[in-house]
């Protein structure tokens, strides 16, 4: 089975991941590329090539392919960038450009050069050249992370946020998760609207003792009970939900394959724009990306952001929504539509086993 190659030849275009994933699986053993694409591409071409020298000290050459709208000039330029390629030479197809998938299927073809694609869902090379063509898939191994992904579409990473005393926020948290499931607005019915006094009543007296227990709660110059300050008080808010989800894919992660994550992820694109994600990690060469929403869920105004901001950026992302509010059957129909899984209201009370069924795709 071929699958020791000198050169790949990939096109970039907005599945990034797909065109170079095969470069990080050592079993390949490639040691040169070239990154083809239309004129369009090639800003996503820099980016991804920037990506693979710096983590695998291969540096990629870059060919702007002639528009398909020309094929005879289209295929003249791709078969000199397989003849000039080095030793054994594989062709990636995967691409969204089905007219320069099919012209090169044809040069590769014509010259004799082995092509193949990855079949994203199950993060497999398939191999679509006759004389290979009745070869078995093969599993790609997950090499990748998310900053990788994210650099390739443009991206800078600013930081991750920072927790103090996570074991002891964690321990709360989880206790925070059985009020908001025994009762989905406590949390947010006892948060202030201004300042640091919270609204205690009657029925929040489980509460009060538990922030009193973890010091997130404490008297103020009056002896009124005030939270200890405004981080403690965000933490409350819907801090502790990213963190009980968190930990519980973190739990996963090595039953799963989860190559690596993130809580509380910043990175700024190159128009300036910042996003913050909640959660994100890397499983099977793709990004998952997580949102989790301690009250507010029931309009889908999140939604069409939450999948905007991934789609606008071509981070082509596997989408997981985790509410406090328990959604109704339109919102989740609505967020199914979007390609988002979610998990809502007293479902949190099966999280661990809900976020592993998801993980399994």
């Amino acid at each position: 089975m071929p699958t020791r190659f000198d050169h790949l030849v990939a096109f970039v275009s907005d599945q990034a991941i797909d065109a170079v994933s095969v470069l990080f699986d050592q079993k390949f053993h490639i040691r040169h590329v070239t990154l083809v694409g239309l004129a369009r591409h090639m800003q996503i071409a820099l980016a991804v090539g920037w990506v693979v020298e710096r983590r695998l000290g291969v540096r990629p050459e870059f060919v702007t392919l002639p528009s398909p709208h020309h094929p005879e000039q289209f295929c003249d330029a791709f078969e000199t960038v397989l003849q000039r390629a080095h030793g054994r030479v594989a062709v990636n197809l995967n691409t969204e450009d089905a007219a320069c998938a099919c012209l090169a299927l044809q040069v590769a073809e014509r010259v004799n050069k082995p092509v193949f694609a990855i079949e994203t869902q199950y993060d497999r090379l398939v191999w679509l050249s006759a004389a290979e063509r009745t070869l078995s898939p093969l599993e790609i191994e997950d090499r990748m992370r998310c900053l990788d992904l994210f650099e390739m579409q443009g991206f800078d990473y600013i930081g991750s946020a920072s927790v103090t005393d996570y074991a002891n926020k964690l321990a709360c948290a989880r206790r925070l998760m059985k009020i908001a499931i025994h009762d989905e607005s406590a949390l947010l019915r006892f948060l202030p609207k201004t300042g640091l006094t919270p609204r205690i009543s009657p029925d929040s007296s489980d509460l009060v003792a538990l922030l009193e227990e973890y010091r997130i709660l404490r008297p103020g110059v009056t002896g009124r009970l005030q939270f200890s300050s405004y981080e403690a008080m965000a933490f409350v808010r819907g801090g502790w939900l990213e963190l009980v989800v968190f930990d519980a894919i973190s739990m996963l992660a090595k039953q799963a394959g989860v190559v690596d994550s993130h809580r509380g992820l910043s990175v700024r694109n190159k128009s300036g724009l910042v996003c913050e994600f909640d959660i994100v990690f890397m499983l099977q060469n793709a990004l998952h990306i997580v949102e989790c929403k301690s009250g507010d869920s029931r309009g889908n105004k999140f939604l069409t952001h939450f999948e905007g901001i991934t789609r606008a950026h071509g981070l082509r992302a596997r989408k997981m929504l985790v509410s406090v509010d328990r959604l109704s059957d339109t919102l989740v129909a609505a967020a199914d539509g979007f390609g988002i899984a979610c998990i809502h209201g007293p479902q949190l009370r099966e999280l661990s086993v809900r976020l592993s069924k998801l993980m399994q795709g």
